[in-house]
């Protein structure tokens, strides 16, 4: 053995002698202990995610805030209805790309606070319940998304009206928010639940429950319109700013001027509701409605 080679020898065996052996496996444990967690963890929270959303799809839950149109399409003479009858079909249609709850608002606790008013949301108040600074914010920015994404749409700017709602999962397949979008024309006369009943037709016979929802959002448009009439003057006199200083009492249904297509051709023939058959589940459900309907 060269000299080179016994000092190095040498030197690896004083290195060995001055480690501690017991201080290095329990590094070692240590680090792999961590390294356990760590899995476990990652396999944890991995599976409650995907138990979660497994969860949501199987109730019919959904994160998702859908962007719909309600269109009243007048029925012409072609078919078994005569246009002078006066009805309409009732044309649903998606008119934005669907997004998340986290992709509509930026603010985490304006999300939790919508998420919570959806699940609060029934067939008798389908409109979200929307108060105070919180409620207020929430409206204008889902008004504010609408307006700006179809701000270049090429159709003609009409009238709209904006509600948000939930619908009953009990008579929904896919429980989610939809920012329901009607002419005001059409919703003034959604209003009337006898001329709901004898003048709508719908394309899928479950459509009958988006009339219902439509109907009640008309009431909450004339309600809403009746206590701001009332409540302007008192504003004016108090030299109050209606969006800085009176939030509590906000309109929960808006007004947009917005461009989209209403010559939509029918997906299925027109069919009539039979009423006599569903108004008594409606009625079940907490609901009742006025006008002959009701009986």
């Amino acid at each position: 053995m060269t000299s080179g080679s016994f000092d190095l020898w040498l030197a690896m065996a004083a290195w060995w002698q001055g480690l501690d052996v017991r201080a290095i496996g329990l590094w070692i444990a240590e680090k792999l202990f961590e390294g356990l967690l760590q899995a476990i963890a990652v396999v944890v929270l991995g599976w409650l995610v995907l138990y979660r959303q497994w969860r949501q799809l199987t109730q019919g839950r959904s994160d998702q805030v859908v962007f719909s149109a309600n269109l009243l399409t007048p029925i012409d003479g072609d078919g078994d209805v005569a246009a002078s009858e006066g009805r309409y079909v009732l044309q649903l249609r998606t008119v934005l790309p669907p997004r998340t709850i986290d992709q509509l608002l930026d603010n985490v606790a304006l999300r939790r606070v919508m998420r919570g008013l959806a699940e609060q949301a029934t067939i008798t108040e389908p409109v979200l319940a929307t108060e105070g600074t919180a409620g207020f914010e929430i409206v204008n920015d889902v008004v504010n998304n609408v307006a700006g994404s179809l701000a270049s749409s090429p159709f003609p700017r009409e009238p709209w009206l904006l509600a948000i709602t939930c619908e009953d999962r009990k008579v929904v397949r896919k429980c989610c928010i939809r920012v329901l979008l009607v002419r005001r024309d059409d919703l003034e006369r959604l209003a009337s639940w006898d001329w709901c009943r004898d003048h709508i037709l719908v394309e899928e016979w479950y459509h009958l429950w988006r009339v219902v929802t439509l109907h009640q959002i008309a009431l909450r448009y004339q309600s809403e319109q009746a206590a701001l009439e009332q409540a302007r003057g008192a504003d004016i006199q108090a030299n109050l700013l209606p969006l800085v200083d009176s939030q509590a009492h906000h309109p929960r249904v808006r007004a947009l001027s917005l461009g989209i297509s209403t010559r939509e051709s029918s997906i299925k023939p027109p069919r009539a509701v039979d009423w006599d058959r569903y108004l008594p589940q409606v009625a079940a459900m907490g609901l009742k409605l006025a006008g002959k309907a009701a009986g």
